[in-house]
């Protein structure tokens, strides 16, 4: 009976379950994988994975899990390991939700499929077979239950299955509604429901803004954020971009370039290498500051990356990039250093954002009768209202580089004056008008922009009709959503409707975002540089008028296609001066897809005190005519001026 006794003890044991370990151990001791660096989980490569894996742990009472992260640090790794987890103990079913059906796809076949290898897994997940319903690129059959993967997009698969533990990835990336029904992170918790309190969610994604799904489940969470002790004193801090220092230029070799973490505590400030990293992580605790609350969040920047992933020197240089681009109006590539390195929401700043006291700070004195020297074209746009004509000079220079002339409201309107000159009459001459430098050259206005799409349109088509179409364009702003849009179409557009009337269509949204970013970009120091726009000391550039420029701000809407986007909305009711810049912004990249700016560029680059050769009457024939087609009784311009007791009342220079 004594030699049969370890046999019948281990028949029963082998007919009990196997004891359930949690997830940290259970990848420690099974898992052998390419998800994981060196091909097998490290604890002590990334310890701050550990708690967010008991919360994962069969029996945890732990229901909800949001994981925030930037770039190399567990997302992806952390959501393979628990379901390898769960088929590995035969945990019911596990849904697997993506942003689109075609990232499913490539997931399934990159990352999933090759964990079937895996010795803890042979043999639990049905083999893929032609015609077989058990192992499709969505369903994936195993012992005790299935793995179903799908995109946002689609409500039936969504509500295809009841579930009792599901993953969504890049929560801020889905579809706003999977049709009708609502976003995907508010379906999946309805599949679980017959599971009660032993259900699990995990929700993994960079942030994008403060307003999206990923950082309201964290806050609404127990917000855990991982603090490590300083080396030097000891004090346990959250890592901070702030406090992230180097020496030598980001942009150029890594070896020329020095960087460490300066410690926050006032009576340290010691100078923390990266080296350091790997026994800062492992000394590390989570702090959460709302520890009673059920539902756990969990935020972590790449700065903890572990020491061989991405470093800190690769961090600066991304910044460095992304802060030159976000200098020159392109925003992209900061919001991408945000959000997915050091995993925080972004909101470009708007114009809204600079006050119209710095502004007025920020005017220069000129001298009265000339123009900067750093100029080399001008264009022009107008505003058309019933009752007058506003007009926007503004002169470019390398760089983007830019400055506002003159602004000037023409008063009339369809009716003539008592010296039988209607506005459009007046805009001619300021059309004409040489503007001259410090340095002797005179420059033209290359190019006049007028709205279609205000008041007076008949008469702005006749007008724009009647002159050279080179020098004089019609235009109709547009900020439509529905898709993206440049700032000018490459194509003009006709309009058979009007004798053949030439327009072309303005993006006014990405016209005034780079105007936005032009405010933004100034430096007291040293003022002036590319992209940086620059204002006149005079009497009409006063307080209302940079009010009027910054009548707009940014905000986040849902388009018709249900996507979400920046828009700008007005939060003024005049805001003249606003529109006619974006419209000589759209001047000047007019004369570029033209292929006229590179000549007119470098003929306004000479500063040997030439004159250009002022019009002659050749030049003048397109322009000198009245607005039914015929000839004006009298020729305008150098050879017949008009009085200044006949020109009307005018703002401007």
């Amino acid at each position: 009976m004594s030699d049969l006794a370890p046999i019948v003890a281990s028949f029963y044991r082998g007919l009990c379950p196997p004891k359930v370990l949690p997830l940290d151990e259970f990848a420690r001791r099974f898992l052998e994988s390419p998800i994981f660096k060196g091909g097998r989980y490290d604890p002590s490569l990334t310890p701050y994975v550990i708690e967010i894996m008991h919360c994962l742990s069969i029996g945890s009472p732990v229901r909800n899990v949001t994981a925030i992260a930037g770039t190399q640090t567990f997302k992806t790794a952390l959501g393979l390991a628990w379901l390898i987890y769960v088929i590995y103990y035969s945990d019911h079913e596990f849904m697997h939700v993506r942003p689109k059906l075609e990232s499913v796809r490539q997931f399934v076949r990159q990352r999933i499929d090759p964990l079937w290898t895996l010795p803890c897994l042979v043999g639990r997940v049905a083999p893929p077979r032609s015609r077989s319903k058990a192992n499709t690129v969505q369903l994936k059959q195993y012992d005790g239950g299935f793995l179903f993967c799908c995109g946002t997009h689609a409500p039936d698969d969504l509500a295809a299955h009841t579930v009792k533990n599901t993953w969504q990835d890049e929560v801020d990336r889905e579809e706003p509604s999977a049709g009708k029904e609502g976003p995907a992170h508010g379906l999946l918790p309805r599949r679980t429901t017959s599971y009660g309190a032993t259900a699990k969610h995990l929700w993994t994604s960079s942030p994008t803004v403060e307003s999206g799904p990923i950082w309201q489940m964290w806050l609404g969470s127990s917000q855990g954020e991982y603090h490590v002790p300083c080396p030097l004193c000891g004090r346990s801090q959250v890592l901070r971009w702030e406090c992230l220092r180097w020496t030598g230029d980001p942009r150029g070799p890594a070896d020329e370039l020095d960087c460490w973490y300066e410690c926050p505590a006032p009576d340290c400030k010691g100078r923390i290498d990266e080296w350091r990293k790997a026994g800062m992580l492992a000394a590390g605790t989570w702090v959460h500051a709302h520890p009673n609350r059920p539902d756990r969040g969990f935020r972590l920047s790449s700065l903890y990356s572990p020491p061989g992933w991405l470093s800190w020197k690769d961090m600066a240089k991304e910044y460095a990039l992304a802060a030159d681009a976000y200098k020159l109006g392109d925003p992209e590539p900061m919001r991408i250093f945000r959000n997915t390195s050091l995993a925080e929401p972004f909101e470009p700043t708007g114009a809204d954002e600079v006050p119209v006291n710095v502004l007025l700070a920020r005017r220069e004195s000129w001298l009265e009768d000339a123009i900067p020297e750093g100029i080399r074209v001008l264009t022009c746009a107008v505003d058309v209202h019933d009752e007058r004509l506003d007009c926007h000079v503004i002169g470019y220079g390398l760089a983007g580089e830019r400055w506002t002339i003159d602004y000037r409201v023409i008063p009339g309107g369809p009716v003539p004056d008592e010296f039988s000159r209607f506005d459009w009459d007046y805009l001619d001459d300021l059309r004409r008008e040489r503007f001259r430098r410090a340095d002797g050259v005179e420059l033209p206005i290359a190019i006049t922009l007028v709205d279609l799409g205000g008041h007076r349109t008949d008469d702005a088509y006749k007008y724009t009709r009647s002159r050279n179409p080179r020098q004089v364009v019609g235009i109709f702003g547009r900020d439509d959503h529905t898709h993206p849009r440049p700032v000018v179409e490459r194509q003009a557009r006709t309009d058979e409707k009007r004798r053949g009337a030439k327009y072309r269509i303005v993006g006014t949204d990405p016209a005034k975002k780079n105007l936005f970013a032009c405010l933004r970009n100034w430096d007291p120091k040293r003022p002036g540089g590319p992209n940086t726009w620059h204002f006149p000391l005079r009497d009409w550039c006063d307080n209302e008028w940079f009010k009027q420029l910054t009548g707009e701000h940014e905000e986040w809407v849902t388009t018709k296609r249900g996507r979400r986007q920046r828009i700008y909305v007005q939060h003024r009711h005049d805001n003249h001066v606003l529109d006619t810049a974006a419209y000589s912004y759209a001047g000047f990249r007019v004369l570029e897809i033209e292929g006229r700016l590179r000549g007119l560029m470098n003929s306004g680059a000479c500063n040997d005190g030439k004159r250009s050769r002022p019009p002659g009457r050749a030049d003048r024939d397109a322009d000198e005519q009245v607005l039914d087609g015929g000839r004006l009784d009298r020729l305008l311009g150098r050879n017949d001026p008009v009085s200044d007791r006949a020109r009307p009342q005018t703002s401007g220079r």
